[in-house]
């Protein structure tokens, strides 16, 4: 019965072992997880930044393009009018 005992307690030890080995290797995969998550996301933020710069750049690009074309179609109609007189 002793023997039995013995037994049963090393297995118990062993199983315990086992159990704390994989909780350090989850916890383990968890940061590494959540490092790989958060640069990740980093980057997309940055990402996102650099859209946002570059359609910011655009809306202005465009805004001076639209006041060329006002200003050219007032000149075209300063030309049409002086030469329908």
């Amino acid at each position: 019965m002793e023997e039995i005992l013995k037994e049963i307690l090393s297995k118990l030890q062993e199983l315990s072992n086992k159990q704390d080995d994989t909780n350090k290797r989850i916890t383990k995969l968890e940061t590494t997880i959540e490092n790989k998550t958060n640069v990740k996301i980093q980057a997309l933020f940055e990402d996102r930044e650099i859209v946002h710069d570059k359609l910011d750049n655009i809306s202005g690009e465009l805004e001076v393009i639209k006041e060329k074309i006002t200003e050219h179609d007032m000149k075209i109609q300063v030309i049409n009018n002086s030469k329908a007189i």
